[in-house]
């Protein structure tokens, strides 16, 4: 056990003070470092995924970025999305429960393009074979939920600049 003193106690109270009010500040878009230049203006994300406050969350958070972004909820609407306006990144979850098509079908159905889209696989999967999958599918990566919709952006981005 490490004994301090009062000087040094009081020391730890102000930066754990100062952290607490640090992460209690609301990130906002000026804080946001602007998309690179290897990003053109108004590229295009398509979101599939079946929980719709995340969809929103990383919509926004895309918009900072300077992304132009759609938010699908399933396979077919995902393949409607597809055919409006083709977008230059897609972010895909694998599980879909409601339907009889996971994401791991419209991956397959991406990869047999002529220029194929990339993929960003964001799941809560965390199967071994699920990522064997992804990989021989073609998918650009595999991120594991829950990461912040930040975290999530920057990937996207590295992706686009690739």
């Amino acid at each position: 056990r490490i004994e301090l003193d009062p000087a040094q106690i009081e020391h730890l109270s102000e930066l754990v003070e100062s952290l607490r009010q640090e992460l209690e500040k609301p990130i906002v878009a000026d804080n946001i470092d602007p998309p690179s230049r290897g990003i053109q203006q108004g590229a295009r994300l398509l979101i599939v995924d079946k929980d719709v406050e995340l969809g929103l969350a990383l919509r926004s958070e895309a918009v900072a970025c300077g992304i132009q972004a759609e938010s699908a909820s399933d396979v077919a609407q995902a393949r409607d999305a597809i055919a409006r306006a083709r977008p230059d990144v897609i972010l895909l979850d694998l599980n879909f429960p409601d339907s009889t098509e996971s994401g791991l079908t419209l991956l397959a159905e991406l990869a047999e393009l002529q220029s194929p889209i990339p993929v960003l696989v964001f799941t809560g999967a965390e199967q071994f074979s699920d990522r064997v999958e992804v990989a021989r599918l073609g998918a650009r990566g595999f991120l594991q939920k829950p990461l912040t919709p930040a975290r999530v952006m920057q990937e996207i981005i590295q992706t686009m600049e690739k």
